[in-house]
């Protein structure tokens, strides 16, 4: 049997994803599975699936060894899939401390970097503090990028999903965590998947996908983000027969999933200044948005030309890009997903960090709070990352962890069910569900952390009733 919830989001997702086994003989593919994060150590011996280990034992010689910034990479070349595949050796794989009584969730990340960029051996990505604080186990998977992962280069008749390599280089470490992580202490039944931006994304189309095996359509729930990204999921219109946004809204997706979806406050910052890296006139804002968004311009320009005095209107097109790409498609994603039967929660990530340094000099970003601002109070980096955080950023990062623990653990956010009892120590506030009803209903991350409602909502009917949307 299955069951799961899910996370969905533009910014930061959350998604679990809970099944059994799945058949692999059709998949020519290979993913690499970055890490293995488990505070934990085994009681009864397990073995991992030899199939795949014998195949790499008979590919020929050691393959190559790539030095990194982040530690030397070594390992084989698979003439089956024809791609580099190995670990990095900085890091052991698995912590191993007392003995399991029972196996752990687990949760999956997926990073982002807009298909074309990102790794999921970054610092900023350091998942032991989710590991050990949370009691779960966490994989980080890497995946194909650019024209490696996403280059359509006409039919392949071994698989319908043409330019979707990446994606399913995610399925296919899926259906590895499924068959082997219960080796360090994981529970295959009951796998949480997460991501940012991209990462955010495609957890997304594996929403949308019924079954892990070669040949399922993948669809993009968010085809307005494209005007961002050269790389990406590609929509043919053969294999993909119907908008996901559509598919999303009429329920043609895992419904039976639990979803925990949010961004943060002022997602349009990092795109906005990334492009414009000199003021914007009020008549090139008007020329930008009239280019953009045609007929519906000068209700956009009246709508919001009113709130901003400044003759750099680049906060102003960074606005409509968080309301339009983001917040308030969060508020449709989530009605749309109760209203197909699903228990969904959302969340607003409000907080600028104390230390600059975050931002890697992104200068602009350095009093917003941009796209991905959440990632290191989520993971707990700070340490690992050269920044630091306040007191009172710490208490929020703990928090942060907890309520995704939770979800991993009882498909709750909000839920005291099985916790830590370091988390059981940060009393986190309680995190309401979203209603039919709701509006917008949102946990606030912030130091002070609560549930706000009504903020945005005007706002979102706004753009509703504009017709841009699916």
């Amino acid at each position: 049997p299955s069951y799961g919830g899910c996370s969905l989001g533009l910014c930061a997702v959350v998604f679990v994803f809970i099944r059994t086994g799945s058949s692999t003989e059709q998949m020519n593919l290979a993913a690499l599975i970055r890490s293995v994060s488990s505070g934990t150590s085994l009681r009864d011996q397990h073995t991992l699936d030899l199939q795949t280990q014998d195949e790499n034992d008979r590919a020929g010689p050691v393959g190559p060894k790539l030095i990194t910034k982040d530690g030397t990479i070594e390992g084989v070349m698979v003439d089956k899939c024809y791609i580099f595949m190995g670990y990095n050796l900085r890091i052991h794989p698995v912590k191993f401390t007392t003995p399991l009584l029972k196996l752990l969730p687990v949760m999956v990340w997926i990073h982002g970097g807009d298909f074309i960029a990102g790794s999921a051996s970054k610092a900023l990505y350091d998942s032991r503090h989710i590991s050990n604080f949370t009691h779960t186990v966490v994989v980080s998977v890497a995946y194909r990028l650019g024209a490696f992962g996403f280059l359509v280069s006409g039919k392949n008749p071994k698989t319908s999903a043409v330019g979707n390599y990446g994606i399913l280089d995610q399925q296919a470490a899926l259906i590895w965590v499924q068959k082997n992580i219960a080796a360090v202490g994981g529970d295959p039944n009951r796998v949480t998947i997460f991501g940012e931006s991209a990462g955010a994304q495609s957890v997304s189309l594996h929403l949308m996908i019924d079954d892990l095996q070669t040949g399922s359509k993948l669809v993009n729930p968010f085809r307005f983000l494209e005007v961002f990204e050269i790389w990406g999921p590609y929509m043919d219109g053969e294999l993909i027969q119907e908008q996901s946004v559509m598919a999303f809204q009429k329920g043609h997706w895992q419904k039976e999933k639990k979803v925990l979806l949010g961004t943060t406050s002022e997602e349009g910052i990092i795109f906005v200044y990334g492009v414009f890296t000199k003021p914007v006139s009020p008549l090139e804002c008007t020329i930008y948005t009239t280019a953009i968004f045609k007929q519906h311009a000068i209700k956009i320009l009246h709508k919001y030309l009113p709130l901003y005095e400044d003759t750099d209107r680049r906060d102003m097109l960074a606005q409509i890009v968080t309301d339009y790409i983001f917040l308030c498609p969060s508020r449709k994603s989530a009605r749309a997903g109760v209203l197909s039967g699903s228990s969904v929660w959302m969340y607003v990530f409000d907080h600028v960090s104390s230390d600059p340094r975050v931002w890697s000099g992104l200068t602009f970003c350095y009093q917003h709070v941009c796209h991905g601002a959440e990632l290191p109070f989520l993971f707990d980096s700070a340490p690992v990352a050269n920044f630091t955080f306040t007191q009172a950023e710490r208490l929020l990062s703990n928090r942060m962890l907890c309520h995704w623990g939770s979800f991993a653990h009882a498909g709750d956010p909000g839920s005291h069910t099985d916790m830590s009892p370091f988390c059981q120590q940060q009393r986190s506030p309680s995190w309401p569900r979203y209603e039919p009803n709701s509006g917008w209903l949102v946990m606030k991350l912030t130091v002070h952390s609560h549930a706000q409602a009504g903020s945005p909502n005007d706002i979102c009917d706004f753009w509703d009733e504009l017709g841009i949307y699916p």
